[in-house]
């Protein structure tokens, strides 16, 4: 059995992956192609995640449960991957059956007709989206060292590709390489992990649990991809431009931290069967202070620092962006909790009703709130609406969740990262009024020093339990 805190490693290594490289990329093409083509390239990409979503099901997430649990037991396995790529087959020719009807149908009204037929490659790579078969069997360090390929090369070719205002389509070639050279690699893989088996195929068996994970999936996916929708719809290309670059940072980095709960995901779906629930609550409580040590802070420096990243990333022309990732900075806690804890054990448990239920929530205040606020407030209403409807979420979820595992997570650690945030965000403020005027890069170095320093210090000097035996274990280890 892989341990939890390597494959925890590698899938916060993958997921760093997914910041550095939009860092660079979404950059670089921000200045090449302006808010107006990002925003483009956004609403194409917004509208075909639709179809690759109707494509993949709910499999993503239901396979990685169902391959852990039958791992030990390769003709169990193989029959129950066979079963759900044959699910996924059929559902991927219909989800793209339907996208061409469509795309038909509307094609005189968009803007760049070319950017949805382009992408249309993402609905058809769907057939070899196997993730899950990788994340069953618990193969961080392939994935890492995968993605790590694939998104090299890409920016590689980003840069070889990309050079003027209308690269639009090569820049969207380049950004469907990456998903084409992932499943394309996994599907070469394929064969080390398992056989097809079309011996006794039951396709029905998996009907049920397929059909909650996906209503879990369409929720999750309408309040993450409503937002650009009805900006695309109530205002133009620029508007989309400023908010989909702001939410590409900061669901980046929430992204990050949620990965360290996702690799719970195989290892919890055991222990429930089990029934181990001592062991389930300390997993689950160590996660819950690791993500609070580093989100608080994180996302509290991102208000401070957001002027600055934007400037240097986008241009001032993204200016519009800045109050965006500032209202959505916020996200940087709410995902990785509803995603790496709260939500991993209503997935694990067998709550996958009370999952859907809490996400259909957040997916219906999201709808309203947008269609308030967009009107009003543009890209900063749909930034609004995004953490209110993330909120309700990860609300609902805590209830939901006691029905499985009762605990205590706000331990006194807790209250002292507050603290020391709260002592943080004060140095900041001067660092705000000493610094008037210096350039961006500099004054974003000494404000992400100073706040590291300041945050560091306060943990010690408060006594945080967590932080400090994870800097006696670095000292020890460095110094003997």
């Amino acid at each position: 059995m892989k341990s939890i805190a390597g494959n925890a490693v590698f899938n916060m290594f993958y997921n760093a992956l997914s910041v550095i490289f939009p860092l660079i990329t979404v950059s670089y093409a921000s200045r090449i192609l302006g808010a107006s083509g990002i925003g483009a390239v956004a609403s194409a990409q917004n509208i075909v995640t639709y179809f690759t979503m109707l494509a993949a099901l709910g499999i993503p997430s239901y396979g990685v449960r169902v391959i852990a649990q039958n791992k030990a037991n390769a003709d169990r396995c193989n029959k129950a991957f066979t079963e759900l790529f044959l699910i996924n087959l059929l559902s991927t020719i219909l989800a793209l059956a339907i996208y061409v009807v469509v795309i038909i149908s509307i094609e005189k009204n968009l803007e760049y007709s070319e950017l949805y037929w382009l992408f249309a490659v993402l609905i058809v790579m769907n057939i070899f989206n196997i993730e899950w078969l990788y994340q069953g069997f618990e193969e961080y360090r392939y994935i890492a060292l995968r993605s790590f390929l694939v998104k090299s090369i890409s920016t590689i070719l980003l840069f070889i590709l990309v050079k003027y205002r209308d690269d639009i389509l090569k820049y969207v070639f380049v950004v469907c390489l990456g998903t084409v050279g992932n499943y394309g690699i996994n599907a070469f893989q394929l064969r080390k992990k398992v056989r097809f088996n079309f011996q006794n195929i039951d396709l029905k068996c998996h009907i049920k649990a397929i059909i909650t994970f996906f209503c879990s999936v369409i929720a999750i996916e309408l309040y993450s991809l409503l937002d650009v929708t009805m900006l695309t719809y109530f205002t133009d290309s620029k508007n989309v431009g400023y908010y989909s670059n702001a939410v590409k940072i900061v669901k980046t980095a929430s992204n990050t931290l949620t990965a360290l709960g996702a690799v719970l995901l195989p290892r919890l779906s055991i222990l429930f069967l089990e029934n181990n629930k001592e062991e389930i609550k300390k997993i689950i409580k160590n996660f819950f202070d690791v993500i609070i040590l580093i989100a608080i802070p994180f996302f509290t420096g991102l208000i401070f620092v957001a002027p600055h990243v934007v400037s240097i990333m986008f241009g001032k022309e993204f200016t519009p962006s800045v109050a965006v990732m500032q209202i959505l900075s916020m996200l940087i806690v709410l995902m990785p909790l509803s995603g790496g804890v709260f939500g991993q054990i209503l997935l694990t448990s067998g709550l996958e009703k009370e999952y859907l239920f809490s996400v259909s929530g957040g997916a219906v205040v999201n709808a309203v709130l947008n269609y308030i606020l967009i009107i009003r407030f543009y890209q900063n209403g749909a930034a609004l609406a995004t953490i209110l409807s993330e909120l309700v979420v990860n609300i609902f979820m805590i209830i939901m969740s006691r029905k499985k595992i009762k605990m205590q997570y706000f331990s006194g650690d807790f209250f002292k990262v507050i603290l020391s945030t709260m002592v943080m965000a004060v140095g900041l403020i001067g660092i705000n009024m000493l610094t008037a005027g210096w350039p961006d890069g500099t004054v974003l170095l000494v404000k992400i020093g100073t706040a590291c320093m300041i945050y560091g210090i306060c943990l010690i000097v408060f006594k945080h339990v967590l932080f400090n035996d994870i800097l006696k274990k670095i000292i020890k280890k460095r110094f003997g």
